[in-house]
């Protein structure tokens, strides 16, 4: 029985779930505290940030399984997690979808985040290897974007006491006021949830999903 690269993705990220969400929900609860009651619409990116360094703080204390946190936290709270034995690599970044088209910012000048944006690769691909088999060895990683926002209300007003998760596989760095590319959007639903929804590039409703933006240096939240 074959593997595509598309199901070997969904399911070791979906593994996460159980740490992701609690995560989240707990950074969210926390970072009004933490920030002393600094404005929250002068100083986005401090929340932004403060709640990934939360996020990556719990993940620390979980059980990951096949996963491992990796990143320099000195980077603008720099936060990958990684399961080295498939070569999958996922990067947690913040949405914004009011600065780009489709949500996802292009990559910025740095020769190493265009080389993460770009791979060509075919999700819907077979792998060379049965479904029982634990190791495939990627000769480049497979990265993807971890993204979250905050939940949009029915009136489009964002609710900072609750989240959204998803992944994403670009294809290329894209350019600014563009929309990237990509090949595979899903998002990570609770434990709870039984079900799961996969994007495509080309679904007409692409453009509905959620929103985030980085800096050069790392992440920049605007809402």
């Amino acid at each position: 029985m074959s593997l595509t690269l598309q199901k070997l993705l969904e399911t070791r990220v979906h593994g996460l779930a159980p740490v992701l969400h609690p995560g989240m929900a707990e950074a969210l609860a926390q970072v009004s505290t933490r920030l002393g009651g600094i404005d929250r619409t002068q100083h986005a990116y401090l929340y932004s940030l403060t709640i990934k360094a939360d996020l990556r703080r719990y993940c620390a204390g979980q059980d990951l399984g096949p996963w491992s946190l990796e990143g320099n936290p000195r980077l603008h709270g720099q936060t990958h997690l990684v399961i080295p034995e498939h070569g999958i690599r996922m990067k947690v970044m913040k949405e914004n979808r009011l600065v780009h088209p489709g949500g996802i910012p292009p990559a910025n000048r740095t020769k190493p985040d265009r080389f993460l944006y770009t791979d060509i690769r075919s999700v819907q691909d077979a792998l060379a290897f049965e479904v029982d088999q634990p190791v495939w060895p990627a000769r480049k990683p497979i990265d993807l974007l971890l993204l979250w926002d905050y939940l949009r209300g029915a009136n489009g007003a964002l609710r900072h006491d609750a989240f959204t998760l998803r992944a994403v596989h670009t294809t290329a760095p894209g350019a600014f006021g563009q929309v990237v590319p990509t090949d595979l959007s899903f998002e990570i639903t609770s434990p709870t949830t039984v079900f799961a929804k996969s994007r495509f590039a080309g679904d007409a409703d692409d453009d509905d999903l959620y929103s985030y933006q980085i800096d050069t240096t790392g992440e920049l939240d605007v809402n």
